[in-house]
């Protein structure tokens, strides 16, 4: 029994010698170059311009960019209460009434300049060159409550070389590229908006 036991012994050591055989791998001794490579994309880094505040002006804190000092606020009254107010767009409750449009309101919402509204500005007559106009019109029922039209309100302005930015919508916003005057209206639905006018200085 002495014997199957050396014998057991001696296999099991040369079995764990024959086992412990370090593998060596070749590596290479540098990288590949890899710039300038056949087909490598270039890449270009651009700078982020940094935008710097215009100072003086400061959104009021009835603005919608301004921030809530109240935690929970409750609805307020839109601020263009009665024509050209409503609709959604100035954070009234969205309209689902789907009456005949019976007339359309349109206004200036307000006037952006340097990022920010201005406070005061709706209904405004006049806007410095380099802001920005926020239009707004509301269609209205027979009841004279805001309605959704069938089509897009399409809006027309008397001297469009004074502004660029849309033509349709709602909310166009437009933005004052001369001095002059200039004529606005909207119409959808067959219905025109009383023609209003506003001064660029």
């Amino acid at each position: 029994m002495r014997r199957v036991t050396a014998a057991a012994i001696v296999g099991v050591a040369a079995a764990a010698l024959m086992a412990c055989h370090t593998i060596h791998e070749d590596l290479p001794t540098r990288p590949t170059q890899v710039a300038g490579a056949p087909g490598s994309i270039p890449v270009v880094v651009l700078p982020i311009p940094q935008l710097t505040p215009t100072p003086g002006i400061v959104p009021s804190p009835s603005s919608p960019l301004a921030p809530s000092p109240n935690p929970n606020p409750r609805p307020t009254a839109a601020p263009n209460q009665g024509d050209g107010g409503g609709g959604g767009g100035g954070g009234e409750p969205p309209t689902t009434n789907r009456s005949p449009v019976a007339r359309l309101n349109a206004s200036v919402y307000f006037v952006e300049c340097g990022g920010a509204p201005v406070p005061g500005t709706g209904r405004a007559t006049e806007a410095p060159v380099g802001c920005r106009l926020h239009l707004d019109c509301t269609a209205r029922d027979g009841s004279n409550s805001p309605t959704i039209p069938r089509g897009n309100p399409q809006w027309t302005y008397s001297n469009p070389g004074l502004v660029t930015g849309g033509s349709s919508g709602f909310n166009p916003v437009l933005t004052i590229r001369g001095a002059g005057h200039l004529d606005i209206y909207a119409e959808v639905d067959g219905f025109r908006s009383a023609t209003f006018g506003i001064n660029f200085y």
